[in-house]
């Protein structure tokens, strides 16, 4: 059985999403739906942490 937590964050309420906010993350897959530029600053930290490339998967966006 696989576990799928969807961690929602508002920039407008919770600030930022910090990866040291998710426990374990190198053993999970990342799935990121954001502007192109959010994912951008994320990706080195999801890797300084553990997580491998093969295990982050995202779909950018733009409201232009």
């Amino acid at each position: 059985m696989y576990e799928f937590n969807v961690h929602l964050v508002r920039e407008d309420i919770e600030g930022s999403l910090y990866v040291k906010m998710i426990s374990n993350i190198p053993e999970k897959e990342v799935f990121i739906c954001e502007p192109k530029l959010m994912r951008e600053s994320l990706l080195p930290k999801f890797k300084k942490e553990g997580v491998q490339n093969q295990n982050i998967h995202y779909e950018d966006y733009d409201f232009s």
